[in-house]
This record gives C-alpha cells, sequence and structure tokens, in this order.
C-alpha cells in the first residue's frame, strides 16, 4: 500500500529504524497481471466445475534440461520531479501559508505565486481541475499529482507543507526539535522524498528520504522515536495481551531487542541494542550473566557444543562459553554481522571480508582460528547466512551464481548461473536440492548440481523467498501466485491467486498454506487444493513471520504488535505491543512458551494455550 503525503513525512525515519531502504522509502508494486501457463488448473477460488486440480499429464512438464533464468524487463523510467519555473530566491515575497486540516489543493493553488501557479498548470493540465478539491492533508495514498505539485513550489513553501504533514502525526513537537527538522527541510529535496513511495520510485528519490531519516534521529525525542516504531514505553502488555496468568516473567536490557531470542537448555539468550548478550533463566527470568560487545547486537544467538555464537555490529563474531559468559574467542570479519552463525560439525561458518574480497570462512569452533576461506565472492549483506547440509555448504555468489562447496575445504563442487542471483536459502531432501532464485523454483542433483526441473515465471517483480517443501509438495510463491508443486517431476498440483504480490516465505501448517501479500492481506488456503479459507485484512497492521503452534497462528504486525489468531478461522484472539522493526522475528517458541523482544528493551515470556 502507498503511504498519504502525511505519512510521507515520516518514511525516512521508518526506512532508517526497519534497515530497509526499499521496503521503507519505496512505494507498493502495481498488481500482476495473473497468467497461468496453458494447461494449468484454474486459480483456487476462482468459477470453475470443480476445485479438484486436472491430472499432471494436463499440465506442461517443466523444462528438464538447464535453462537460462529469464532476463528481468527493463525498469520503468524514473521523470524526475519538475523545477519551479523560476527560482525560490527570485518570486515575489507571499505571504506565509498556514496549514489546517481541512485545506484544499484548490486554496494552496490560490495562495501561491504567479511562477508557482503556472509551474502546476503546466504540469497538471487538465488534471488540475480534479485535484483542486482534495485535502492537502490527506490519509490517500500518495500520488504522482502531488509531487509536481510539491516539485513546483519554492523551498520555503513546500518546506512548510512538510512540516505540516510531519506534526500532525505526532504530538507538539518541543521547540528545539521542530527548529532541527526544518533546518533539516531547508536544503532537502522535498518533491524526492515525496516521489520515493511511488512505484517508479528511483535509488535518487529513495537515497533523498534515507537522508532525510538520518536527520530526523538528531532532531525528535527518544522517547518519541519510539512511539513512531510502535512502541509503548518498556514494552508492557496491553490490556488485549495474553491473561495475567499467562505472562511469566519480564527482564529489561538497556536497549531495543530487536532480534528474536534463543533458547536452549532451559535458558534464554538475547542480544540488546545496548551491545550486551543476555542468558536469561527460562523460567523465571532471572539474568545468569551477560557478556558486552563493542556495539549493538543484531544477531540471534546460535548454540552449540556449550557455546553460544553470536554476531555483533562491531564486526566481531562471538563465541560465549553458554554456562558462565566468558569469552571464548572472536574473530573480525571487518563487516557488522546481523545474521546467526551457522554451526555444524566443529565449524562455524559465516561471510566475512577476505583478503581480496568478500567470501565465505570456515572458523574451528573450539578456537576460532581460520579452517579456509572460499574462493568466490560471497555478496555484501549483514544479513546473509549461508547453508549447510550433507557435509556441503550452499551459497549464493556476488556475481549471480548458487555455489555448493565442500564443507570441509571450501572447494566449489559445482555452481549454477540463476541470473539475478539468490538470496534465499535452499532445501536439501533425499539427494535433491531445491532453490528459489527471483522467479524461478530448482530441482537440482545434490551430487553433481544438474537440474532435474526447473520452472520460471518469467514475471517481475518477483520475491526471493526460502524453498519450502513439505510432503512431497514445492510451495513456490514468487510473484501474486502461489504455487504447489510435484517435487518430483514440477508438475502443477494446484495454484492460487492473491491480490497483490506475495512478499513473505509461504508457511505450512495444520493442512493450510499461509501467504501474505503486499497490500497488506494475509491469506489461508488449504494445502491439498489451493482452496481459500480465510483472509485476515488490516492494511496498518499487516502480518509478517508467522508461526504456526497449538492451534495458533502467531505473527508480527506493521503496528508493532505480536498478534495471535486461530489457525483455523482467522479469528484474533490477543495482541501484544512490542514495537515493529521491519519484519524481523523478534519472538521465539520453545517448549510451549513464547520468548519476545520489544523495542523497548524488555525480553517475556508467555505460555502459549490451546486454540482448541
Amino acid at each position: 500500500m502507498r503511504h498519504s503525503l502525511r505519512q510521507l513525512a515520516l518514511i525516512g525515519l521508518m526506512g532508517l529504524l526497519a534497515v530497509a531502504l526499499v521496503s521503507a522509502c519505496g512505494g507498493e508494486a502495481e498488481p500482476i497481471a495473473t497468467e497461468a501457463p496453458e494447461g494449468s488448473p484454474a486459480p483456487a477460488g476462482t468459477d470453475t466445475t470443480s476445485s479438484v486440480s486436472p491430472t499432471a499429464a494436463s499440465i506442461p512438464a517443466p523444462t528438464a534440461a538447464p535453462t537460462s533464468t529469464p532476463a528481468p524487463t527493463a525498469a520503468p523510467t524514473q521523470a524526475p520531479a519538475v523545477a519551479p519555473t523560476t527560482e525560490p530566491d527570485t518570486m515575489p515575497a507571499m505571504p506565509a501559508i498556514e496549514f489546517s486540516p481541512d485545506m484544499r489543493w484548490g486554496d494552496l493553488y490560490d495562495a501561491l505565486s504567479e511562477p508557482e501557479q503556472a509551474c502546476i498548470s503546466n504540469e497538471l493540465g487538465d488534471q488540475l481541475a480534479s485535484v483542486r478539491d482534495r485535502p492537502v492533508l490527506s490519509e490517500g495514498a500518495t500520488e504522482p499529482s502531488q509531487v509536481s505539485i510539491v516539485g513546483c513550489l519554492s523551498q520555503e513553501t513546500a518546506s512548510e507543507l512538510f512540516l505540516a504533514s510531519f506534526t500532525a502525526q505526532l504530538p507538539p513537537l518541543p521547540e528545539e526539535s521542530e527548529a532541527c527538522v526544518r533546518g533539516l527541510l531547508k536544503d532537502a529535496d522535498i518533491a524526492a522524498i515525496v516521489a520515493s513511495d511511488l512505484p517508479e520510485a528511483g535509488l535518487a528519490e529513495q537515497a533523498a528520504a534515507m537522508q532525510f531519516g538520518f536527520g530526523l534521529l538528531t532532531c525528535l525525542p527518544e522517547e518519541m522515536m519510539s512511539a513512531l516504531m510502535g512502541g509503548d514505553g518498556p514494552g508492557a502488555p496491553t490490556d488485549t495481551t495474553p491473561t495475567d496468568d499467562a505472562s511469566l516473567w519480564s527482564f529489561e536490557t538497556g536497549g531495543r531487542v530487536v532480534n528474536a531470542p534463543a533458547v536452549a537448555n532451559g535458558v534464554v539468550y538475547a542480544g540488546s541494542d545496548d551491545n550486551s548478550v543476555y542468558a536469561l533463566d527460562a523460567a523465571t527470568g532471572s539474568m545468569l550473566w551477560s557478556f558486552e560487545t563493542g556495539d549493538i547486537i543484531r544477531s540471534t544467538p546460535t548454540l552449540a557444543g556449550g557455546a553460544v555464537y553470536v554476531g555483533s555490529n562491531d564486526n566481531f563474531v562471538y563465541a560465549l562459553d553458554a554456562a558462565t559468559g566468558e569469552m571464548l574467542w572472536k574473530h573480525d570479519t571487518s563487516k557488522a554481522v546481523q545474521y546467526s552463525p551457522v554451526v555444524t560439525d566443529g565449524v562455524v561458518y559465516i561471510g566475512a571480508q577476505g583478503d581480496v574480497d568478500y567470501s565465505v570462512h570456515a572458523l574451528d569452533a573450539m578456537s576460532g582460528e581460520q579452517v579456509w576461506a572460499a574462493g568466490v565472492p560471497y555478496p555484501y549483506g549483514a544479513e546473509f547466512a549461508v547453508t549447510v547440509a550433507n557435509g556441503k555448504l550452499y551459497a549464493p555468489g556476488a556475481s549471480g551464481e548458487f555455489y555448493a562447496m565442500d564443507a570441509s575445504t571450501g572447494e566449489v563442487l559445482w555452481s549454477l548461473d540463476v541470473g539475478m542471483g539468490s538470496e534465499s536459502p535452499p532445501t536439501v531432501l533425499d539427494g535433491v536440492v531445491y532453490l528459489t532464485a527471483v522467479n524461478t523454483a530448482y530441482a537440482l542433483n545434490e551430487a553433481t548440481g544438474e537440474e532435474i526441473w526447473s520452472y520460471g515465471t518469467e514475471k517481475f517483480p518477483a520475491t526471493d523467498h526460502p524453498a519450502v517443501v513439505v510432503d512431497g509438495v514445492y510451495y513456490f510463491a514468487p510473484d501474486s501466485n502461489l504455487y504447489a508443486m510435484d517435487i518430483t517431476t514440477g508438475h502443477f498440483n494446484w495454484y492460487y491467486v492473491a491480490d497483490d504480490l506475495i512478499t513473505d516465505v509461504p508457511v505450512v501448517a495444520e493442512g493450510m498454506v499461509f501467504v501474505r501479500s503486499e497490500s497488506g492481506v494475509f491469506h489461508a488456503v488449504n494445502a491439498a487444493t489451493g482452496t481459500p479459507i480465510w483472509s485476515w485484512e488490516n492494511t496498518d497492521s499487516a502480518l509478517r513471520s508467522p508461526t504456526v503452534v497449538n492451534g495458533f497462528l502467531i505473527a508480527e504486525s506493521r503496528d508493532g504488535n505480536l498478534r495471535a489468531l486461530v489457525a483455523a478461522t482467522g479469528d484474533e484472539v490477543w495482541s501484544f505491543r512490542k514495537g515493529y522493526f521491519d519484519g524481523v522475528p523478534s519472538y521465539t517458541i520453545a517448549g510451549g512458551m513464547l520468548y519476545v523482544g520489544t523495542l523497548g528493551g524488555s525480553v517475556y515470556a508467555f505460555a502459549i494455550a490451546s486454540a482448541g
């Protein structure tokens, strides 16, 4: 969903705090036209004589030989915002414009200088008449006409408009904060910030919004920033939280707890923005130990062999004694580490800065000494983690390849050119590697990398999710369609058409498949037939990172709540206000318990009752 001009005043800040430039600053993609492969079943939920899919024989088989990944369509040309025909400092002095909640664009137009009016008339043409009656401080989606208008305004008028939109979202700003924001707007490209929310926005517009967000961090009081992100003081439960007797304990750290805690052997391990890792008794919440690093921690700890492995934004991976918190060793990666280190068979695998380029490194789990460094470039990204299975390490390459390496030596065993690259982990099952790369699903021979089958939608935009394989079915959701594919043949069992681009990995549980679309609608469909069962729609509270347990579907929502829905019906039963960080999972379920971190800085423990 695109944002209103009022909401755009917060986009830069939200984008920064979410650590996701495109998702926070860019607009939502336009719906993709559904175009089923010839002979494939009708979409679930459409008017057909039967909801049962035709036999696999009636559906074209996927390619059996290696095929090249389709090239993306050309990106839409970005139309730059039109500057005023007369420079602001040459315009005649105009009385200050007072922006009120009931002000219309026509009112604003009439109050502008002649050069500004001429620019707007030239830009909008016949559209100007239809725009005049629309409210300036609207809750509707940002429109190209608004970008054009703002691009024609003097810097002073554009700043006042943006400030009015901004303050409409917040409690009264302290005098020093308002002066700070005015200083940011004095030289800001305000039209570019507004344009960042349009679907065709380019990197320049997104960067302008992000730069504004960085500035806001220096302007707004900490408590106001917490409120903007859905925080609620120290993260205390709301009235709709599970009952008081379900809340076992809470522990307050000195900073935001963004990532999910890890739970093992009766201990909860959590990282905090106060630079520390905490070990808490899972039954009581009492602190067993803490360890301070040199920067914030956005890595969920990994537990293996009596040690805790965790990354920090100080560029180090740490190994700590799980019982005492004593540091065993640390390894300098030269880059912030925000993923969970992968530990298996006495080796820690990380993406780290090598002597020449960014590559995969293997470290001895006991000493931290480097065992090997891969000879292929690894894409830079603080959130990327490798996959290790059956003695092989699978990792994306920086130049569009997908690599399988010997986990003991780093030697490349085979690779596959996947065009635009893959950012999602594969699933390895019964000698087959299942991989999603942009808009293509692959089934590859685990030993040789030879392609068994593949299916590409050739649609853009597309999303890149981990390969989800459950009970012989590959659930593939690269666009607005959810496909259920036979893992042996690649034939469709069924497909379901969502209302918009599917943006989260499908979750399969209790005979259902759950997906979220970019418009904010959460869909539940029958895993066997693709028939829709229920949908949950709240455009301001889109659900993400779902987990199904004890008959509940637990998911985070963009309004800062952790929510529980009855998995079978979609009925909401409780919510917990914790703050939101662009869908980064901040909760863990273990032993019938829910452990969750909050932007208020606390870790909570709740018991999960059965929904049945």
